[in-house]
């Protein structure tokens, strides 16, 4: 089997307790650190029920995902 792609998000159990915005904060140090692998954040926290924060790299993007109000982090690659 030749995979494509492959996502995994790990769902937050209360997501009323977390706000989205932190995470900007939390992806721009590790932007900082990872010495080029991590190189941009879009923050789409205002979209309802959509990408929330995400975090751009050359090989996989993980995101704080709010798709279909189901908050997760989000692996995808």
């Amino acid at each position: 089997m030749d995979l494509q792609k492959i996502n995994v998000k790990f769902f937050v159990a209360n997501s009323s307790e977390i706000s989205l915005e932190v995470f900007i904060n939390i992806f721009n140090a590790w932007v900082q650190v990872s010495d080029g692998e991590y190189y941009d954040i879009a923050d789409y926290s205002h979209v309802q029920a959509g990408p929330g924060i995400l975090l751009i790299a050359h090989e996989a993007n993980i995101s704080m995902d709010n798709t279909d109000n189901r908050l997760g982090l989000l692996y995808n690659r």
